[in-house]
């Protein structure tokens, strides 16, 4: 199980530029041992420097691995058997937020009064319900914070079940694709159990 120490380096280390996913492996301790990331970055040095120094704060002696996202990675990304995101929509008048969300050639329709940050967290769960999904989470905030002269999106959900939250992070072209991406974030372990999706 994850724990919220390794939720917190994970988080830090999504919000680096160019990195598209992290994974940890754990040794006998339950410790982190190796961490990958999937990045874009077009220097990997500095994306590894920067990681590095993430990761000494949690895991000093874990071993850190970055791989080049490369044309086949990145079309396994945009698989069918994911979670797309076909486009999204605020109309400035209203503050109402249209998201759709495409998988297996389906398309979900999520929309939300709630302006960009918490209308674009709102309309994506509205999009994946509408997908069939059962999603059982609730939204608890949504927050755009200062990183490093950035302004990533953290979405943090709880779940109707216990009192575990689930957090993800994104940085994208705007609050409302970095609300509807940090949504998606935090659903990605949820998201990726075939079971969870009809």
């Amino acid at each position: 199980m994850t724990s919220h120490t390794d939720e917190d380096l994970e988080l830090e280390l999504r919000s680096l530029p160019g990195v598209l996913s992290v994974s940890i492996t754990y040794n006998d301790r339950s410790d982190a041992d190796i961490v990958m990331l999937l990045a874009t970055s077009p220097d990997l040095d500095v994306t590894r420097a920067e990681a590095l120094q993430v990761l000494s704060l949690y895991y000093p002696s874990a071993s850190l691995v970055i791989e080049r996202a490369n044309d086949v990675a990145l079309q396994m990304s945009r698989d069918h058997s994911r979670v797309a995101i076909i486009d999204v929509e605020l109309d400035q008048s209203t503050g109402t937020v249209e998201v759709r969300l495409q998988h297996n050639g389906r398309t979900g329709i999520g929309r939300s009064g709630s302006g960009p940050l918490i209308g674009g967290a709102d309309a994506t769960l509205a999009a994946l319900r509408d997908l069939g999904i059962e999603l059982p989470f609730s939204l608890l905030s949504v927050n755009s914070v200062s990183l490093m002269n950035r302004w990533p999106v953290i979405v943090t959900l709880r779940s109707t079940r216990n009192d575990t939250d689930r957090m993800g992070i994104a940085l994208a072209e705007g609050e409302l694709l970095s609300s509807v991406k940090s949504t998606l974030n935090a659903l990605n372990r949820f998201l990726a159990t075939p079971v969870r999706i009809g």
